[in-house]
């Protein structure tokens, strides 16, 4: 830029708080994400069951004769047995939400796996053919006898 005169004027500098005030900017948007990085990782590890308490025999038993209700139901023809199995199922994932307080009638098959004792993921999964299977074919007793298995053997 040029004056009345002819002479040049000398660029004008920042005031270097200008810079200082930009480089802390910088740094909080780097530690901000950081920080959401940091919260939303993936655990590394596999996730470890927690302890498991006994179960009342009351709740025990109350589950049983639940069981033993849709076996009859099934044996009777009143309902499938899709459906029986379907129910089997929900009556085991619900006694365990009551005795441990897990979600487990929302848990798919591999959060079982993770949460809960290997003997009711392993229970859940012999239904699932049956359960969710073209034909929906499988014997309810069996079914109905391993459930009882995992809800005897809780302590």
């Amino acid at each position: 830029m040029q004056n009345n005169s002819g002479d040049f004027y000398p660029p004008q500098l920042y005031a270097q708080w200008w810079t200082l005030l930009g480089l802390c900017a910088l740094g909080v948007v780097i530690l901000w994400i950081l920080w959401v990085f940091w919260l939303t990782r993936k655990k590394s590890g596999r996730a470890t069951v927690p302890a498991i308490p006994p179960a009342p025999v009351s709740v025990q038993n109350a589950y049983l004769q639940k069981i033993d209700e849709v076996e009859a139901l099934a044996r009777g023809g009143k309902i499938s047995e899709r459906e029986a199995h379907q129910r089997l199922s929900l009556l085991l994932r619900s006694f365990v939400h009551e005795v441990t307080g897990v979600d487990a009638p929302r848990m798919t098959l591999q959060e079982l796996r993770s949460a809960v004792p290997a003997a009711v993921a392993d229970a859940v999964a012999l239904v699932y053919p049956a359960e969710f299977g073209v034909h929906g074919r499988g014997e309810v007793e069996s079914s109905a006898q391993a459930f009882r298995q995992v809800i005897w053997g809780w302590n």
